[in-house]
């Protein structure tokens, strides 16, 4: 009898090692995202399918990657490692848990609907609000939290873990704790994807409509404006809102072709107003990414001069946010279009970084409050006095204020005895179709000021 031994010790520890690199994330030892997408499709498997809901929480931590730069490689992996425990320690051995990146965790629980998956969501951003003792120091985290569940979102792994993960983009976005995802605020849904693929064709087609929404004076109750608003006639989607294209548009270059279909459509309205008798300006947004263009003053002058137009015809709306793209660079573009004549506004005042220190620095006219406050203002003391204090902060400073989101009289009325100077909204009128906009004036009730910016009127 001839017999063979072999010692596969080291090729099982070397298997088992392979294994762990695979489904295990090296500096938690937890288990890393291909593990939980195992775990996520062993659950969405026929033939049972998901039995009952399953919530999928990504967990972002904040400020990580700013502490993660002061420590060593060792105290980084130690900080991560005790998050994880945290982590699991709050759910109470109910859900698995995973870390899926450098400075994010996700965690999946079985039978929970929207409501339990939020309130573990609060849960772990509680946890996470105490600090953490790594090598004599405390250091605090904070956290961002993004739902998906199952199956009403999906019943796929990866579908699920997408839109988890779009869920958690809203809640950084929005500065929210948690969010659970919402297909209507989904920049990422394939169709509207699609839908910016054929966007150059649709400009070349001729699908943009120009929308105008009226801005009225408070105290005269005359119109005095309006704001340029953009709709997409699509031959097979009928009329498309601006929110489920523009979002994507202004991370592309195609921005600069919509801004240019803006201006060169809204020169052209005030060009027909002008033929009536009617002498109205019309704000049009620029987008962060145009502020930052190099050829912006150049192109707004060359379109204005190739239709015989003047920059008071026209107001230009920025974000705050805009600011922050490149401050230095933005600050000099808007001082160069002050000088030649454009109003400028500030839209969205009070949901951006509101640094009052920009407000000295920068050559605005107008204050736009954002509708959210305006709409709030009758029954959250809070909104209230965010819009009274915008009102008279813009006016200490010399700058006129336009509130948007006057959605009823008993709004119009309180910012009337705000001092507010200009509104827009439903009260007024909805956005319009440009054509319809003079017969809109004409029966609307209100006055009409000759103006050739806001709150300077021609008698």
């Amino acid at each position: 009898m001839v017999g063979f031994v072999q010692d596969v010790t080291e090729a099982r520890q070397a298997e088992e090692q392979t294994r762990n690199f695979a489904y295990y994330d090296k500096a938690t030892h937890l288990p890393n995202r291909t593990s939980l997408e195992q775990f996520l499709s062993d659950l969405f498997a026929p033939p049972n399918g998901v039995n009952g809901q399953v919530g999928v929480l990504t967990i972002h931590l904040t400020r990580f990657r700013e502490i993660n730069f002061t420590l060593s490689h060792g105290e980084g992996d130690q900080l991560l490692r005790a998050v994880g425990a945290r982590i699991i320690e709050t759910l109470e051995g109910n859900g698995f848990v995973s870390c899926v990146s450098n400075s994010q965790f996700a965690v999946a629980i079985k039978g929970a609907d929207g409501g339990r998956a939020t309130e573990t969501a609060q849960k772990i951003f509680a946890a996470l609000q105490t600090p953490f003792l790594i090598a004599g120091i405390n250091y605090g985290l904070g956290a961002h939290v993004g739902i998906a569940l199952a199956p009403t979102h999906g019943n796929d792994a990866a579908t699920i873990l997408r839109k988890s993960d779009v869920a958690l983009f809203q809640a950084k976005q929005s500065g929210r704790a948690c969010v659970i995802y919402d297909p209507a605020r989904d920049p990422y849904n394939p169709q509207r994807l699609a839908l910016i693929g054929e966007f150059r064709k649709s400009l070349l087609a001729g699908e943009l409509r120009l929308y105008c929404q009226p801005k009225v004076d408070i105290r005269s109750g005359n119109i005095v404006g309006a704001e340029a608003l953009v709709r997409w006639e699509h031959p097979s989607y009928g009329l498309i809102s601006p929110d489920q294209f523009v979002p994507l548009i202004e991370k592309t270059e195609l921005i600069h072709a919509l801004t240019q279909f803006m201006l060169e459509a809204s020169i052209q309205q005030c060009i027909a107003w002008r033929r009536e008798g009617v002498f109205l300006p019309i704000a049009i947004n620029l987008s962060p990414r145009n502020l930052v263009e190099p050829t912006l003053v150049h192109n707004l002058q060359h379109t204005l001069s190739s239709f015989g137009a003047e920059p008071e015809w026209l107001g230009l709306e920025i974000t705050e946010s805009s600011l922050f793209v490149d401050p230095q660079l933005t600050i000099k573009e808007l001082n160069s279009l002050s000088k030649l004549g454009f109003c400028l506004y500030i839209d969205d005042f009070g949901t951006g970084y509101s640094s009052l220190s920009y407000l000295l620095s920068l050559p605005v006219n107008v204050i736009k409050i954002d509708h959210s406050f305006t709409m709030r203002m009758i029954e959250d003391k809070k909104a209230a006095t965010i819009v009274r204090s915008t009102i008279d902060l813009a006016h200490n400073l010399g700058l006129q204020v336009v509130a948007e989101g006057a959605a009823n009289k008993e709004i119009w009325d309180s910012l009337k005895l705000l001092g507010c100077d200009e509104a827009q909204g439903y009260y007024i009128s909805r956005a319009l179709p440009a054509q319809e906009f003079l017969p809109w004036m004409q029966r609307s009730g209100f006055g009409v000021a000759r103006t050739l910016r806001s709150g300077q009127s021609i008698h």
